[in-house]
């Protein structure tokens, strides 16, 4: 399925703009956004701070030529582990805050938005790259941690029109 734009996204984009990208983490309660700046976007109708923890990301799938099917699209983000939030004498990590949607809760979704424009403040106006769940967390120190996400959507196992592929044989 095509991605479609955001009429304000589309009009944003400039050759050689740098993409600011918010990475949207829910338990079904609270709500995450995280990126690499450090702002305030509107999602919905609520005002969140964007905390700048996310290192980078990166997309991955496979593709079975001989099978023609694609498997599920995995991203590896890589956050900083810092603290980042100080009531009184306790120190609070991100993998402290999210522990509780890998592992028992696992399956929360997740959503990667990007923007060329680097005064918007709207979820509605950025570009919606993945949606997925949280499938776990490979690693953790107490400056880092990597998380796996899956896309649980229209990439999940789907044949790939013959057409597509040419024939191994």
């Amino acid at each position: 399925m095509p991605i479609t734009e955001p009429t304000k996204f589309n009009l944003s984009k400039v050759s050689g703009t740098a993409q600011k990208f918010i990475v949207r983490i829910t338990d079904g309660t609270s709500v995450w956004l995280i990126g690499n700046f450090e702002g305030m976007f509107t999602d919905g109708a609520t005002n969140r701070q964007v905390l700048p923890l996310v290192n980078q990301f990166s997309f991955g799938q496979s593709i079975d030529d001989i099978d023609k099917t694609a498997s599920r699209a995995t991203v590896n983000l890589h956050v900083i582990n810092l603290p980042y939030k100080v009531v009184g004498s306790t120190h609070t990590r991100f993998s402290d805050e999210i522990s509780n949607i890998i592992g028992l809760y696992a399956d929360k979704p997740v959503a990667i938005y990007i923007t060329a424009d680097p005064n918007e403040t709207s979820l509605a106006n950025c570009l919606c790259i993945f949606n997925g769940v949280v499938r776990n967390m490979i690693t953790y120190t107490t400056d880092t941690m990597a998380i796996t996400l899956e896309d649980r959507g229209y990439l999940l196992d789907k044949l790939i029109l013959t057409s597509k592929i040419k024939d191994c044989i």
